[in-house]
């Protein structure tokens, strides 16, 4: 931050000029030390900012971070704020949510960013602040169903050519019926870990057969509508695809989708600081992919095979592996850990609430901490 300036006008009382030495004085000096030196420079505080731990994804500076932006937040169905941390599996209630929200209406997903804030979705579109230290919330005035995207999954993950900014990310809901579409696909040659794969690829999918050998997405829509009834039909097929949101002029704008299977699900989104989009779909069981940031297409997915969405779901990417959180109906919600070695395991059961939404900024570790 740059030093104010002083009016020049204003009355203070100034230091006495400090003149140089004359030849003959420099002399005297070497020999008897008889003159008076230059003041030494004023002593200043030394004032650090506060930078996240872990820098291993920054590729030209340390960015700042404000104090526990590397927890995980987690919101109820109550409207309850939360922190959790993954490296103990403590949660911590931090405080009823005070969203200005119409009665009756509550929170559906979240993000952080690096400040600390949560940016909270509520299921009538509409798009709130809140104080990740108290749960004090205001309202940002985003106008809902921009581009026809009412309620939506969002995260924000690192952007720019040095990942020095942050873009919130969303994926929308509250779409027309999906119609088959042919669309392209974008591939990523690179190979991650977590056991995903390349969309097309049988193993990517944990044994789910490739699109060519049938449509088991609609097979999973008849399992599931058998399993949860006529709701069921509601919540199937209603995605609209990737979009960002500009969080000053508080503008959607979209970025599309590659036309599959899964740009027709609802998802909640996770991003990471370096530069990563993620999303967990409402299939059955539900799906983890990567997503292009630019064009929303998937690059590589992934069948979660003992994770239902249920009643309430969210996820996190934390210290490289992928936290979910499920409610199955009729329960709380439950935890899952997906590590880099591509374990999936339950490392929490029943935690007492419903879990419907998670944030992380772009400040928490990507890798082991």
């Amino acid at each position: 931050m740059a030093t104010p300036r002083r009016d020049p006008d204003q009355n203070e009382p100034r230091s006495p000029p400090v003149r140089a030495p004359s030849a003959a004085c420099a002399l005297a000096l070497a020999a008897l030390a008889g003159c008076a030196a230059a003041p030494p420079p004023e002593a200043r505080a030394k004032v650090d900012p506060v930078f996240d731990v872990p820098r291993e994804y920054r590729i030209l500076s340390t960015l700042p971070c404000a104090e526990g932006a590397g927890l995980v937040y987690l919101v109820s169905h109550a409207g309850e704020l939360y922190s959790f941390a993954p490296s103990s599996l403590e949660m911590r209630l931090i405080g009823a949510l005070d969203c200005p929200a119409p009665r009756g209406v509550g929170p559906n997903s979240m993000a952080v960013d690096r400040s600390g804030t949560a940016w909270l979705s509520y299921n009538d579109g509409g798009l709130y602040r809140a104080s990740t230290r108290d749960a004090h919330c205001t309202a940002t005035g985003f106008v809902p169903g921009q581009h026809g995207f009412g309620r939506f999954g969002m995260a924000f993950a690192s952007s720019g050519p040095d990942l020095g900014d942050e873009t919130l990310y969303v994926w929308g809901g509250w779409g027309s019926e999906y119609a088959a579409r042919g669309g392209r696909r974008r591939s990523d040659t690179r190979r991650d870990p977590w056991g995903m794969g390349e969309p097309g690829d049988d193993d990517g999918w944990q044994g789910l057969p490739d699109e060519r050998d049938g449509d088991p997405f609609e097979r999973d829509e008849r399992d599931e509508r058998e399993r949860r009834g006529p709701r069921a039909r509601r919540e199937v097929r209603d995605g609209l695809g990737l979009a960002r949101v500009d969080r000053r002029a508080l503008r959607l704008s979209p970025i599309g989708d590659d036309g599959g299977r899964l740009s027709a699900e609802w998802a909640d989104l996770t991003g990471t600081g370096d530069g990563r989009v993620f999303g967990f779909f409402a299939t059955y069981p539900a799906t983890l992919a990567e997503l292009d940031p630019a064009t929303g297409a998937v690059l590589a997915r992934r069948r979660l095979q003992s994770v239902v969405t249920g009643q309430g779901w969210a996820f996190s990417f934390w210290g490289g592996d992928f936290w979910f959180y499920w409610a199955p109906e009729g329960t709380t919600s439950n935890v899952s850990r997906l590590s880099a070695d591509g374990t999936l395991r339950e490392v929490l059961h029943d935690v007492g609430f419903v879990i419907v939404g998670a944030g992380v900024s772009t400040c928490a570790p990507t890798g082991p901490s």
